[in-house]
């Protein structure tokens, strides 16, 4: 059994937002992708035979929380076997019917081991603004092109659940970017810190992008787009999670 198919890998574009960890790293052609393919495929045939076919589907699965899951799962088993322990996945405990990943042991030294990854922003917020769904904007975003700007993108309006299609925003964005005279815009940047901004209503988001022009000796060379999108900020509170995780196993 083998994690990632068997072709001939001919497609070395960066990964889209809405492509999942496991569809860009099964496809990409660069020989960085596949040495860490090469890599997860020799931890993976040392695994159990047991738990292979488990495993293997969650690798492969489209959900990174479940491939990243899985993948964590793997190293921490070929942490542990590298470092000269003998590793049992899921044992069996005496006073209780759940099921550790792993039982390590060396020599008079026996442990649990529960592998576990924590996210933060993968469910849509007490306003209800799903990340994953934003995704979707920033591969649209990525499907314009000027060779003379990348843009910044805020999301003033996040809207429904109707997508907008590339005919709603693509020929606008690069139709406002190619008006632009890139001289001024250069120099606007560099001596006063100003930019141009354009304001964008697709069906029912409004998006608002700003136009900032390349260096001079990167103008005319083709890239993405987008160069900065908002983000977030604050703390990452993640013990309440930990230790209902660990609760659950032990």
């Amino acid at each position: 059994m083998k994690v990632f198919d068997d072709f001939t890998r001919v497609d070395g574009s960066p990964a889209r937002h809405t492509e999942s960890h496991f569809e860009f790293l099964n496809r990409a052609r660069d020989a960085q992708w596949q040495r860490t393919r090469d890599q997860i495929e020799e931890y993976f045939a040392i695994f159990p035979s047991s738990g292979q076919v488990d495993l293997c589907a969650r690798l492969r699965s489209r959900d990174d929380r479940q491939h990243t899951s899985a993948w964590w799962e793997l190293y921490i088993f070929t942490l542990f076997r590298v470092s000269g322990y003998e590793v049992v996945i899921h044992p069996r405990l005496n006073d209780s019917g759940n099921k550790p990943d792993y039982l390590a042991s060396s020599g008079d030294r026996r442990f649990y081991v529960e592998a576990t990854v924590v996210f933060e922003g993968v469910i849509p917020d007490e306003e209800g603004v799903d990340p994953i769904r934003d995704a979707w904007i920033y591969d649209l975003t990525n499907d314009a092109s000027n060779p003379d700007y990348f843009v910044r993108l805020s999301i003033v309006k996040h809207g429904g659940s109707v997508r907008p299609g590339r005919r709603d925003l693509v020929p606008q964005l690069e139709q406002w970017l190619s008006s632009l005279d890139y001289a001024d815009a250069y120099n606007r940047l560099n001596s006063s810190g100003e930019t141009f901004t354009r304001i964008f209503e697709v069906r029912d988001w409004i998006l608002e992008y700003e136009a900032l022009p390349t260096s001079p000796e990167h103008r005319g060379k083709p890239g993405r787009l987008l160069g900065m999108h908002e983000g977030e900020g604050g703390n990452i509170k993640v013990d309440d999670a930990l230790r209902k995780s660990a609760s659950k196993e032990g």
